[in-house]
């Protein structure tokens, strides 16, 4: 590998080479650079050069330059490969590593390359990327060492020399049963000084430390430097393996943390993240939405002014719909938008959209019933209680219903969910409420 001293040589000698177009000398030269300083050369080169150095690169030389990479110029790299070659990259690249750099890719991107990606490596990926960055699940690696309790010190050897062999972290190996239940853990140098016939059940520690996959990143932090591990086992709550977290993960994760924190108190530009589309400052065009809504809402309930002056009981129960309503709607707008961000729940849009409309369902069956336990006390009827909170309850559930269906129309036609979209799926749900509240009634239900 080529060092600080001899970096100025290796890059003069590196340029050459790509002027020249000699595969031959950049190849051999490639070989010797470690990546954190090929990562900085590529960052220094014009957009032709760049594109001539990745062609020279093996899968497995890319998948490490990616991984030095900061995410603005992983995005560089990303636009100069095919999909196709981009997704061989991936595929080299550790699981955690291969996550991070989709999770910063827009969701059609995403799909395309775990569809191109090997049947496994796509499932470890797609798992990884359902966790948020900052807890354990978030960090982890899917590539671990894991035996059974049968197995042979010899046995486990030759894992770590053939299937094995490319495996994150091989200081620790962990036994597990045929369900994936962690039973006990094995270091690389308990592993070395027992006989090769001895069986995994007999030297394992079975008294372990290991994280949820929820634990925050700071708690990770803090359980492998207070115990001083080299990894910690990330279990589900079943206690089943899931992946690993290294102390390298905790270290890169908490540089990024400390970075984060020190730009926002420097008030630098890149202190905020992006903020989701619908959650940018609303601007003109969310407010024209808003206020044609609103207008047409009162429209609506001028149309039934006259009968609300009779329906006592349903005219005190409006500016609760509206409130529930709003919130109805927005909450399942949102949830399906959150759908189509994942990576694993696009698959599943139809059990998501169900999900949504049945958590409308269930609010609105729970508000109903408090409506009406409500409206009992005061009019002691029991006809006119259950007349007013059915159609309360039929028209939150519309609410939901709408807000859920908006999303799934506007998602099919654009890649986001922007601020204005959000306010007229919210609007609509709003006015269909309050429209099906009404009608029902005045054509249905008793007063």
């Amino acid at each position: 590998m080529a060092t600080d001293a001899t970096q100025p040589e290796w890059e003069e000698r590196l340029r050459t080479a790509l002027e020249r177009q000699d595969r031959a000398a950049l190849t051999a030269l490639l070989a010797e650079i470690h990546p954190a300083d090929l990562a900085d050369f590529f960052t220094e080169l014009e957009e032709p050069e760049q594109i001539a150095l990745l062609e020279s690169l093996t899968d497995e030389q890319a998948a490490e330059l990616l991984a030095e990479l900061e995410p603005d110029d992983r995005a560089i790299m990303l636009d100069q490969l095919t999909v196709e070659r981009t997704s061989d990259v991936l595929e080299e690249m550790s699981s955690d590593d291969a996550a991070d750099v989709l999770a910063e890719l827009p969701h059609e991107e995403v799909d395309a390359l775990l569809e191109r990606m090997e049947p496994e490596a796509a499932d470890d990926v797609a798992e990884l990327l359902r966790y948020a960055d900052d807890v354990a699940g978030g960090l982890m690696a899917k590539e671990y060492v894991r035996v059974t309790p049968d197995e042979t010190v010899a046995e486990t050897l030759a894992l770590l020399r053939g299937p094995y062999a490319d495996a994150e972290m091989i200081y620790e190996i962990y036994v597990v049963d045929e369900d994936e239940r962690l039973l006990g853990v094995v270091t690389l140098r308990h592993l070395i000084a027992h006989a090769p016939d001895a069986v995994m059940s007999d030297i394992m520690a079975r008294e372990y430390v290991s994280v949820p996959t929820d634990m925050p990143r700071d708690d990770v932090a803090d359980v492998v430097r207070r115990h001083d591990l080299l990894a910690v086992p990330v279990l589900d709550e079943d206690g089943r393996m899931q992946g690993i977290v290294t102390v390298d993960d905790v270290s890169e994760a908490m540089r990024e943390e400390a970075t984060e924190d020190l730009l926002a108190v420097s008030g630098g530009e890149e202190a905020a993240e992006e903020p989701r589309p619908w959650s940018r400052r609303p601007g003109w065009r969310t407010g024209l939405l808003t206020l044609a809504g609103a207008t047409l809402l009162a429209g609506l309930i001028w149309l039934f002014a006259r009968e609300l002056t009779a329906w006592h009981t349903t005219a005190a129960l409006l500016p609760l719909l509206l409130a529930l309503g709003l919130s109805a709607g927005s909450q399942a707008a949102l949830g399906m938008d959150h759908a189509y961000e994942d990576a694993i729940e696009r698959r599943q849009l139809g059990r998501i959209f169900l999900r949504e409309v049945a958590a409308g369902g269930g609010l609105a069956l729970i508000s109903g019933a408090l409506a009406g336990l409500v409206l009992f006390v005061m009019t002691r009827s029991p006809a006119r209680a259950g007349g007013v909170a059915l159609p309360f309850v039929v028209s939150l559930w519309t609410a939901s219903l709408i807000g859920a269906l908006g999303t799934v129309v506007v998602r099919k036609r654009r890649d986001a969910l922007s601020a204005p979209a959000h306010a007229a799926i919210v609007t609509v749900a709003l006015i269909a409420a309050v429209a099906v509240n009404l009608w029902l009634a005045r054509f249905g239900l008793p007063r």
